[in-house]
């Protein structure tokens, strides 16, 4: 359970959440970032319960549980800024706000670094060179 909990919830969930939120930020299309804002919120609720629940569980678990789980969590942190690195159809960046793979990424290393410990190192900040929202012309630029 702690592990699943690491993986899906804390990682994952985590991350879609991050996703949806930039897609209901930045969706071309009105009624995309009007439908995808709730179900930003509810990844985030998500997201939280995953973290309480870890902290919970960590006080439960023996030091060779807790290693098993961040290892298991390291390793999905790796898997998500891997898969958050393929390529994605313009239209899905255009249309529904998908972020492009090198701002999915970056998002991917900048959680890592923030909230995984033993996560990857981050490249810093989203800037220009990893992709930015420019909000006049409602494009990652």
């Amino acid at each position: 359970m702690a592990i699943e909990n690491a993986v899906e919830g804390c990682v994952n969930e985590t991350f879609a959440a991050a996703m949806a939120m930039a897609q209901s930020l930045t969706a071309k299309d009105a009624s995309v970032r009007a439908a995808i804002g709730p179900i930003a919120r509810d990844e985030m609720r998500h997201a939280q319960l995953a973290w309480s629940v870890a902290a919970w569980l960590d006080t439960r678990l023996k030091e060779s549980e807790r290693a098993s789980v961040r290892r298991a969590q390291n390793a999905a942190v790796k898997a998500l800024v891997v898969n958050a690195s393929r390529a994605v159809e313009h239209e899905l960046v255009e249309e529904l706000g998908l972020p492009p793979p090198s701002v999915a990424r970056a998002l991917a290393l900048e959680l890592a670094s923030a909230l995984w410990s033993g996560g990857i190192k981050s490249p810093g900040r989203l800037s220009a060179t990893n992709g930015t929202w420019d909000r006049d012309d409602r494009k990652w630029a």
